[in-house]
């Protein structure tokens, strides 16, 4: 019975000593995850106190370098003062020198984006000058147009009534010329419609980069365009057609120097490869679109459009005798206009790629532009063998001689006394001005033969009639006036125009064909003579009043037998001296000289690069206070702004 008792005992004390020997060897790994958990907190409390350090200490780096930097953009701003405004450089640089990588990538971008914009400036303000002259010329087109169907209805009545007229007085055969003068002026107000039409098509139709209106095309994109320093740029264009000049060159020079190389007015090539014919005294290319322009324009107002087609077809093939017949729609006036527009352009193309180019330069390259169609082009030949270096040595020679006689020529003229017996005001401000009154299609002034208070502008319809010879005298001095002031004007009733540039014999010869139209037409022995813009009298006229046969406010011009007419209302006598009974033959032009054309051949100042020497010049005084002048290479503006951006950008890039 004990022995059965002891044995549950014994299990139980062997039980409680496992548990012991358990619980010990758990205290046991206890303490080894407690040394375990002491080493990683150790070792994570010294990592951290590594990383406080280092970042104290890439904290005062940071900052040592924003210092640094501020010293740096400082000094910058100083050597910048002559292209920034004082203060801007220095206050920029401060606020930038804690921008971070981000904005260091976008500040350098955006100097970037302000070069491509400057670079291609030029070209965006070229065609939005474009657009405004469009937009005038525009205007100018639709007034065209209406003012022709105006006349158009006008007109159809007019013809109604002359049609009336000739049955009444039985004129069946339109001897008076009623109905056909009629025609005249119908077939002219749909040509003005047409014309307008076909402008401003090509307005609309014709990219912006081109001037068709404003004269100048815009610069490619990514050219340089014109200068930024006025100063140093030569001015493009002076005067009006071959009485101006271009960069320098007198344009009358370099067309009669062509003209000497190429032919005259009459001249007709030979067939070149391909086909086509050089016209006229400039020897424009049959095939070009501006000659051909010309050529339909002129046959279109002879109602000839078919057989200019014709022609034109023929000769631009191998046809020579049918380009001799197209300078019947190519007359000298024409060829003259072109030339001068021709010229321009290409000195204008010449000097936008070689800005310093010289005339001697411009000359040459024109004449190789002239053969070739390239003023690059110097070697390849044409169908005579001339090359382009050829021809253009050629124009130069010819264009130092023009130029030589025609400044002994000016000189000349310049010696010569103006007459003082007319009293033409130089200033063209008399009290008589240009109008519309009495029977009048539109502003003119009418000259016609008598004083204010005759009735010699009726005098039965004959030629020559009493004092016609005095109107023609008194017209050419007033022509000769306004065209000494580069002013255009019409003859109306003969339908022509008259440009400065013109010479006298053939003015005197217009003004016999107007008096003679007009005495047919209209009354006898007079003289419409139309400006587009408002002018006065340049001689003094007397005895101003309204007369009330048609002509309107009139007056005579003084110390003549010849009035004027249709003058504004508002006109009144001038005040002068001299005698009423003034021989006529003493009228002459007013030949007040010229300007005489010089060509020089220095060189000319670069005002861009001594801008940049003085500006150095500053920049090195108020940096360091050195008395010493180092020297500035001549750059362009876009080189220098170039170079800066990249000193910039590189800066910027360090600092990242």
């Amino acid at each position: 019975m004990a022995l059965l008792s002891l044995s549950p005992s014994t299990k139980s004390i062997n039980s409680i000593s496992s548990t012991v020997l358990n619980m010990k060897r758990s205290l046991s790994n206890t303490r080894t995850v407690i040394s375990d958990t002491k080493k990683i907190i150790l070792n994570r409390t010294k990592i951290k106190t590594q990383a406080v350090f280092t970042s104290k200490s890439l904290f005062q780096k940071r900052r040592d370098a924003i210092i640094k930097k501020e010293a740096e953009d400082q000094l910058e701003a100083s050597n910048l003062a002559s292209v920034l405004s004082p203060g801007f450089a220095t206050e920029k640089s401060i606020l930038n020198a804690g921008k971070g990588f981000l904005g260091r990538i976008l500040s350098a971008i955006a100097y970037l984006g302000v070069g491509w914009l400057l670079k291609n400036l030029p070209t965006w303000i070229g065609m939005a000058k474009e657009f405004v002259a469009r937009i005038y010329k525009g205007v100018s087109i639709v007034a065209t147009f209406v003012k022709g169907a105006i006349g158009f209805v006008g007109n159809m009545f007019n013809l109604l009534s002359s049609v009336a007229q000739n049955i009444a007085s039985f004129d069946f055969f339109d001897t008076s010329n009623r109905v056909k003068d009629t025609f005249g002026q119908l077939n002219q107000n749909l040509s003005d419609m047409s014309s307008s039409i076909d402008d401003a098509l090509k307005l609309m139709t014709t990219s912006l980069s081109e001037g068709i209106a404003s004269g100048q095309d815009a610069p490619p994109l990514g050219s340089e365009g014109p200068s930024q320093f006025p100063e140093s740029q030569p001015s493009t264009s002076s005067g009006t057609g071959l009485n101006g000049t271009a960069y320098g060159v007198n344009l009358k020079a370099l067309a009669t120097a062509t003209g000497a190389a190429e032919g005259n007015y009459d001249s007709v090539g030979v067939t070149v490869r391909g086909g086509g014919h050089g016209l006229g005294r400039y020897q424009f290319m049959t095939y070009r679109s501006d000659t051909t322009a010309i050529i339909r324009k002129n046959a279109k107002a002879m109602g000839e459009e078919a057989i200019a087609e014709d022609l034109l077809k023929r000769a631009n093939g191998s046809d020579r005798n049918a380009a001799r017949k197209l300078l019947k729609y190519f007359p000298a006036k024409d060829q003259d206009s072109l030339f001068s527009e021709h010229a321009t352009n290409t000195l204008t193309q010449i000097k936008r790629k070689y800005r310093d180019a010289s005339v001697e330069f411009l000359v040459k390259r024109f004449g190789a532009a002239h053969i070739s169609g390239s003023f690059e082009d110097l070697t390849s030949p044409d169908a005579l063998g001339t090359t382009g270096a050829m021809h253009g040595n050629k124009i130069w020679k010819e264009y130092q001689k023009a130029s030589s006689s025609s400044s002994q020529a000016q000189v000349s003229s310049s010696q010569q006394s103006s007459p003082t017996n007319l009293n033409v005001s130089s200033t063209s401000k008399g009290n008589f001005i240009q109008g519309s009154t009495g029977k009048s299609t539109g502003p003119h002034f009418h000259f016609g033969p008598g004083t204010a208070d005759s009735k010699l502008a009726q005098q039965g319809d004959k030629f020559p009639g009493t004092y016609y010879s005095d109107v023609r005298a008194v017209a050419f001095t007033v022509a000769k006036h306004f065209l000494s002031q580069k002013k255009s004007f019409s003859l109306t009733r003969s339908n022509r125009n008259i440009s400065p540039g013109i010479s006298d014999n053939d003015l005197q010869n217009a003004l016999l064909n107007e008096q003679k139209v007009h005495t047919r037409n209209g009354s006898d022995g007079g003289i419409d003579m139309a400006f587009a813009e408002t002018v006065r009298m340049p001689l003094s006229v007397a005895d101003v009043k309204f007369r009330d046969d048609g002509f309107g406010v009139s007056g005579t011009v003084a110390g003549t037998n010849v009035f004027v007419g249709h003058g504004a209302m508002g006109s009144k006598s001038d005040s002068f001296t001299g005698s009423q009974s003034m021989d006529i033959s003493t009228i002459t032009p007013n030949t007040s000289g010229d300007v005489v054309s010089v060509v020089d051949t220095r060189p000319a100042i670069d005002m861009q690069a001594l801008s940049q020497l003085l500006n150095a010049t500053a920049a090195s005084f108020n940096s360091s206070g050195m008395s010493q002048i180092d020297q500035t290479p001549q750059t362009s503006e876009f080189n220098m702004l170039n170079n800066f951006i990249k000193q910039k950008f590189l800066t910027d890039l360090a600092y990242l």
